[in-house]
Protein backbone atom coordinates (compact mmCIF):
# COMPACT_ATOMS: atom_id res chain seq x y z
CA UNK A 1 0.00 0.00 0.00
CA UNK A 2 1.58 3.06 -0.86
CA UNK A 3 0.58 6.76 -1.19
CA UNK A 4 1.95 9.80 -2.65
CA UNK A 5 1.44 13.76 -2.03
CA UNK A 6 2.88 16.16 -4.58
CA UNK A 7 6.36 17.82 -3.99
CA UNK A 8 6.46 21.36 -4.55
CA UNK A 9 9.82 23.24 -5.39
CA UNK A 10 12.44 24.14 -3.19
CA UNK A 11 11.20 21.21 -0.62
CA UNK A 12 14.16 19.00 1.08
CA UNK A 13 12.95 15.03 1.74
CA UNK A 14 13.76 13.08 4.20
CA UNK A 15 12.66 9.35 5.30
CA UNK A 16 11.14 8.08 8.10
CA UNK A 17 10.85 4.31 9.50
CA UNK A 18 8.14 3.88 11.84
CA UNK A 19 7.68 1.17 14.61
CA UNK A 20 4.38 0.65 15.52
CA UNK A 21 2.86 -1.14 18.82
CA UNK A 22 1.97 -4.78 17.00
CA UNK A 23 -1.45 -4.76 14.56
CA UNK A 24 -1.40 -1.24 14.24
CA UNK A 25 0.37 -0.52 11.41
CA UNK A 26 -2.67 -0.03 8.91
CA UNK A 27 -4.20 2.32 11.64
CA UNK A 28 -0.89 4.50 11.80
CA UNK A 29 -0.50 4.89 8.30
CA UNK A 30 -4.13 5.77 7.49
CA UNK A 31 -3.85 8.26 9.96
CA UNK A 32 -0.69 10.19 9.14
CA UNK A 33 -2.43 9.94 5.52
CA UNK A 34 -5.17 12.30 7.14
CA UNK A 35 -2.99 14.40 8.57
CA UNK A 36 -1.26 15.18 5.38
CA UNK A 37 2.24 14.21 6.19
CA UNK A 38 2.40 11.46 4.35
CA UNK A 39 4.82 11.66 0.62
CA UNK A 40 5.01 7.79 -0.12
CA UNK A 41 4.27 5.50 2.02
CA UNK A 42 4.51 1.68 2.22
CA UNK A 43 4.15 -0.77 5.17
CA UNK A 44 6.88 -3.24 5.46
CA UNK A 45 7.84 -6.77 6.27
CA UNK A 46 10.28 -8.69 7.58
CA UNK A 47 12.37 -6.37 9.55
CA UNK A 48 12.22 -4.32 12.78
CA UNK A 49 10.16 -1.22 11.35
CA UNK A 50 6.66 -1.51 10.10
CA UNK A 51 6.15 1.93 7.87
CA UNK A 52 9.18 3.48 5.48
CA UNK A 53 7.72 6.85 4.78
CA UNK A 54 8.99 9.54 2.51
CA UNK A 55 8.12 13.32 3.76
CA UNK A 56 9.04 16.83 2.26
CA UNK A 57 9.97 20.20 4.10
CA UNK A 58 11.20 23.58 3.54
CA UNK A 59 12.86 24.16 7.23
CA UNK A 60 14.27 21.62 9.60
CA UNK A 61 11.42 23.35 12.13
CA UNK A 62 8.68 21.82 9.77
CA UNK A 63 10.45 17.95 9.56
CA UNK A 64 10.70 18.64 13.40
CA UNK A 65 7.16 19.28 13.77
CA UNK A 66 6.18 16.25 11.97
CA UNK A 67 8.43 14.10 12.86
CA UNK A 68 8.30 14.97 16.91
CA UNK A 69 4.62 15.74 16.92
CA UNK A 70 2.83 14.21 14.13
CA UNK A 71 4.33 11.19 13.73
CA UNK A 72 5.51 10.41 17.33
CA UNK A 73 2.96 11.90 19.16
CA UNK A 74 0.43 9.03 17.68
CA UNK A 75 0.11 6.28 21.13
CA UNK A 76 0.79 3.86 18.33
CA UNK A 77 3.97 4.77 17.32
CA UNK A 78 6.62 3.06 19.22
CA UNK A 79 9.72 4.72 17.61
CA UNK A 80 11.06 6.23 14.56
CA UNK A 81 14.54 6.63 12.77
CA UNK A 82 14.36 9.87 10.47
CA UNK A 83 17.28 10.05 7.28
CA UNK A 84 17.82 13.44 5.60
CA UNK A 85 18.52 13.09 2.26
CA UNK A 86 21.11 15.09 1.01
CA UNK A 87 20.25 14.65 -3.46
Amino acid sequence: MATKLEERPGEKVAYVLIKTKVGKEKDVLNQLKRAGCVGEASLLLGGYYDILMKVSYRTQKDLKNTVAYTIRGNDDVLSTLTMISID
